[in-house]
């Protein structure tokens, strides 16, 4: 099952925190084992997974080596969408951690001063499929020129950001290299 390009991105950041973290609080589970501090680390992969891993083990002092053959963000972290959405997965398995995500986007944008992070609307937009532009424009989508003939709001400031992923994953990488952690490339 593919999961739409808001999920991955999503799950993408937020399964380094579960990783590297202990989320079992805000899942009511009882922690009661010992973790003990890894004496090397290596991480396959320079995508915003490897990176935010890199990065949340930073932050809790432990070094790491990231291996990439071609280098930061080389293939989907550098060139999707960046969408997120809080609630479009609520009433799902994956709802609470989807809005987990949502609010560790913008917690990273702040921490790491991104600029391309931003809140914004959503609409889907239904088009009449002709392709020549219709003498009357849509309210609310005054931008659309070619056929659109009605409009459904998806989500508004408050549900609906965006970031762009090689930004955010060059940033985490950054961070973590700062902090001490190595980057091959090769």
């Amino acid at each position: 099952m593919a999961l739409p390009v808001h999920l991955g991105l999503f799950l993408s950041l937020l399964l380094p925190v579960l990783i590297c973290s202990s989320l079992a609080s805000a899942f009511s589970v009882p922690v009661t084992m010992e973790v003990k501090k890894p004496g090397k680390v290596v991480i396959c992969g320079a995508g915003v997974i490897g990176a935010n891993i890199a990065y949340q083990l930073s932050k809790r002092g432990v070094t790491s080596t990231i291996i990439d053959r071609i280098g930061t963000a080389p293939a989907a972290s550098g060139k999707a969408g960046g969408f997120l959405a809080l609630d479009w997965s609520d009433g799902t398995a994956i709802g609470p951690l989807s809005r987990k995500s949502f609010a560790l986007h913008e917690e990273l944008a702040k921490e790491l001063k991104l600029k391309s992070y931003r809140r914004l609307t959503c609409s889907a937009i239904a088009v009449d499929g002709g392709g020549k532009p219709l003498s009357k424009k849509l309210a609310a989508v005054e931008w659309a020129d070619l056929g659109a003939v009605a409009e459904r709001k998806m989500g508004g400031e408050d549900t609906i950001a965006q970031v762009h992923p090689k930004e955010l994953t060059e940033a985490l990488v950054r961070e973590a290299t700062a902090a001490g952690c190595t980057l091959r490339v090769g």
